[in-house]
């Protein structure tokens, strides 16, 4: 069984890149965002979190990439440069 702490790898089918891709589960969001569980799923329903991606069953992960570049606006509008 993979721990909730670990990375979870999947293929970039998204472009032209070999890269995996890595898939953070929500235990990692929150931990790397600073958000509660309820107020990331709250945002992504609102339009303003990046969308989570089905992986088998219920379960379901975010695009690692996707997260960054949203921390990263954030940052962005706190210091206004956006």
């Amino acid at each position: 069984m993979q721990s909730t702490t670990q990375t979870v790898a999947s293929e970039s089918f998204s472009g032209p890149s070999s890269q995996p891709t890595a898939l953070w589960r929500i235990h990692q969001v929150c931990q790397r965002t600073g958000l509660s569980r309820s107020s990331v799923y709250a945002q992504m329903a609102r339009g303003d979190f990046p969308r989570s991606v089905p992986l088998l069953g219920k379960s379901v992960a975010w695009d690692a990439r996707e997260v960054n570049a949203w921390i990263e606006a954030r940052l962005a509008m706190g210091r206004g440069l956006l």
